[in-house]
């Protein structure tokens, strides 16, 4: 509070709401002011022997509080929600990535990505006083990425083992929880993988087991290189063969009787199917009139 006079003779006294008294000075200084300074202060001005007085109400207003909270951390995709304590009069001033602001009190921002992770700061005004700043650290976490592979057939007594990334956990179908998992059977494997708050992705894969043959290709590259380019059985000590393969749909793609048959790649229309794995069935009778029933798959890599 100061107060000025032409005279430079002035005498000054002051009195304040709490009852502290100040004297010989044009100005009194409260600082920091607190609520307990509210309240009337007394100002009198002395000029030879003549005075003059006054009274001054003087009103500190508190700081309002500020108190950020959110639904964070949540997945890419889901709307990230902003909450401000409530500031009766008040008003809200949001920050963060991005360029973000808003001076609502709730915000809610849709579609979140990963590059919105990062410090959100809200300040509150009221009555000129502004608050102290409240900060959140939200995470925006990505669903994880993970990739089993193609539906695919292995030979019975054999395995297949997936390994997927470390940085994320896991639960497949058996209920184990590793991030590598060893398949001996036919049937679907299933994983599940978990980052963050719950952001969650899931792969499968069918496998089936065949008896297969020996000596059997289970590959085929039918590109005219003159290595490995048919499949085919050993028909020593064979009189009778019957051959068909399938896609993996059950579709016949081709079919062969001849004792020196095989499949170049083609199908019944002579066109090279497109890579992956194709089943077969055999039913191959010896001299011995014996008929056995083969089945297996071979993978097409052109």
């Amino acid at each position: 509070l100061e107060v000025t006079s032409p005279d430079s003779s002035a005498t000054y006294y002051w009195l304040s709401s709490t009852g502290s008294a100040s004297s010989d000075s044009s100005y009194i200084d409260y600082s920091p002011l607190t609520l307990a300074d509210n309240g009337a202060y007394y100002f009198s001005i002395v000029v030879n022997g003549c005075y003059n007085d006054t009274t001054i109400n003087i009103t500190v207003n508190p700081k309002p509080l500020a108190i950020a909270t959110s639904n964070g951390p949540i997945c890419v995709t889901d709307t990230l929600e902003l909450y401000a304590s409530t500031v009766l009069g008040g008003t809200y001033l949001w920050n963060g990535p991005l360029g973000f602001n808003s001076t609502t009190q709730s915000s809610f921002i849709s579609n979140s990505t990963s590059s919105m992770s990062g410090i959100y700061q809200l300040v509150t005004t009221l009555n000129g006083c502004t608050s102290d700043t409240s900060f959140l650290n939200i995470l925006v976490v990505d669903f994880p990425v993970i990739d089993l592979g193609f539906d695919t057939a292995f030979c019975s007594g054999t395995s297949v083992v997936f390994s997927l990334p470390s940085i994320y956990t896991y639960l497949w179908n058996d209920g184990s929880t590793g991030d590598t998992y060893t398949a001996t059977d036919s049937g679907m494997v299933l994983a599940t993988a978990s980052a963050g708050p719950g952001c969650t992705t899931v792969d499968s894969v069918l496998l089936d087991d065949y008896h297969c043959l020996a000596n059997v290709p289970n590959i085929i590259t039918p590109n005219g290189d003159g290595i490995n380019d048919y499949l085919y059985f050993n028909t020593e000590g064979v009189r009778d063969v019957n051959v068909t393969v399938y896609d993996r749909w059950g579709v016949i793609i081709y079919h062969w009787s001849e004792l020196n048959g095989y499949w170049d790649g083609r199908d019944l229309k002579s066109t090279l199917v497109v890579d992956g794995v194709y089943f077969y069935t055999a039913n191959i009778k010896g001299y011995d009139n014996k008929l056995q029933a083969y089945r297996g798959f071979v993978h097409v890599k052109k």
